[in-house]
């Protein structure tokens, strides 16, 4: 297990090489490392920036080199679209990063929690108040809930008189999730890509 210190200087030389890089623009610090980290446990995700005048293949190469190959325990490599791709690191002390590149204009910005990293002609910046991309939160419609859970809850008690346990674990588990978004939902959580539940409110989680 890593150490706070190592989890910082891990997050910092991937900056620091992204700064000293001719061929990426910067980056976006998404999720938890975009406030500082929720805890010790929380990961390092980015999106860069490339300038348009590289493959996308020489990005891939390049960001990989910012990593050295013996501490890597293994990799997964996706592919978006030609120009947009991201590399999942998990390495061998157990730190983690997910990493998406794209050219400045094809890249889609869809989470809350996001601000920029490095930003070597305040290009993000202005990319990311003009919002060219901004998903918004779907709005929750409550209006059946009650029939919902009052029917999952059904289906539970049938499941277990057949005995067929595992699919009664998948529905409570169904019907707690139901129940914790309408709670997060009251409480005014923003519920896109919403997974701290423990921050709810101490009296509901009793």
């Amino acid at each position: 297990m890593y150490t706070l210190k190592e989890r910082d200087d891990f997050f910092n030389s991937i900056l620091d090489n992204i700064r000293k890089s001719e061929k990426l623009i910067g980056v976006y610090l998404i999720g938890s490392s975009s406030f500082g980290f929720r805890d010790i446990y929380s990961d390092s995700d980015f999106m860069i920036a490339y300038n348009k005048d590289y493959e996308v293949s020489d990005i891939r190469n390049e960001i990989l080199s910012f990593f050295n190959k013996d501490d890597i325990g293994y990799i997964m490599e996706r592919k978006w679209s030609e120009t947009i791709w991201g590399i999942s690191l998990y390495m061998k002390n157990g730190l983690s990063s997910d990493i998406s590149f794209g050219p400045l204009d094809e890249l889609k910005i869809s989470s809350n929690q996001i601000k920029v990293g490095v930003d070597t002609n305040d290009a993000l910046k202005e990319h990311l108040e003009d919002k060219i991309y901004h998903k918004k939160e779907k709005e929750l419609d409550l209006s059946d809930e009650g029939w919902n859970f009052m029917y999952l809850i059904r289906k539970i008690r049938i499941a277990l008189k057949r005995n067929n346990n595992i699919y009664a674990y998948q529905l409570l588990n169904d019907a707690r999730l139901r129940v914790m978004n309408l709670e997060g939902h009251r409480e005014k959580q923003k519920m896109h890509e919403f997974k701290a539940y423990n921050e709810l409110n101490k009296d509901f989680l009793k």
